[in-house]
């Protein structure tokens, strides 16, 4: 289990790519229960399309920009299973 500022790691898979990613989090879901993303659409781009729900603790991960770039942080509801601490 992880909590929040704790530093975490993963690989996501899209289209045949995989890409490793590490943020920080920003909060954790418990089981069962919904999220209210609204604090965090000022600040950050929403990389998922549906804040419902899941059946287990889940995180919202924010991911910093690459260093140079002015593009804003990414906010990753990844699967808790595929987290690793950093």
């Amino acid at each position: 289990m992880f909590s929040v500022n704790d530093k975490v790691k993963w690989t996501s898979q899209s289209m045949g790519n995989h890409v490793k990613k590490v943020g920080t989090i920003v909060e954790v879901v418990q089981a069962n229960s919904r999220f209210n993303v609204l604090p965090y659409l000022v600040g950050h781009s929403i990389m998922f399309t549906n804040p419902g729900w899941r059946d287990k603790v889940s995180y919202l991960v924010s991911v910093p920009p690459k260093a140079g770039s002015k593009a804003r942080p990414k906010l990753y509801w990844p699967i808790a299973t595929l987290l690793k601490k950093a």
